[in-house]
């Protein structure tokens, strides 16, 4: 079956497998497990008190802290990091308990970062060759 659709949130339910087209090219179709896997991951960290953001760098997978990167106001006793990270977060976690945390807010990446990615407005993504449909496969879903 072939379905396609500018309703993100919609592909994602329906597919197993989805393409993506940019400029008439083919830039991936994959599965959206996969797809998904290899974006960026958001951790919003608040600890109870101050912890520098280059306690974080050189960690692997980090890929970007920010310092009091929310905006949501909070107390004034609260520190807050915004951790970008690429892959396993087994390594960002395990630097994470070395603190006391309060609240951790971690957002599960979605089609529409990777589609974002894909078409430059979010560096969150490492696409692929597309490759996966070709002569007598079956393409999946389209989105």
């Amino acid at each position: 079956m072939l379905l396609s659709s500018h309703v993100l949130p919609e592909a994602q339910r329906a597919c197993d497998t989805v393409a993506f087209v940019r400029e008439g090219t083919l830039v991936a179709i994959e599965d959206v497990g996969e797809l998904t896997g290899r974006a960026l991951r958001e951790i919003e960290v608040t600890f109870a008190a101050p912890v520098p953001a280059a306690a974080f760098l050189g960690v692997s997978g980090v890929t970007a802290v920010v310092e009091n990167g929310t905006e949501v106001p909070r107390a004034a006793d609260r520190h807050t990091l915004r951790l970008t990270v690429s892959g396993p977060l087994d390594a960002a976690v395990k630097k994470l308990a070395q603190f006391d945390v309060v609240t951790l807010t971690s957002r599960e990446p979605d089609l529409e970062d990777v589609f974002l990615a894909l078409y430059g407005e979010n560096p969150g993504y490492s696409a692929p060759a597309a490759s996966g449909a070709g002569a007598g496969e079956e393409a999946g879903h389209v989105a």
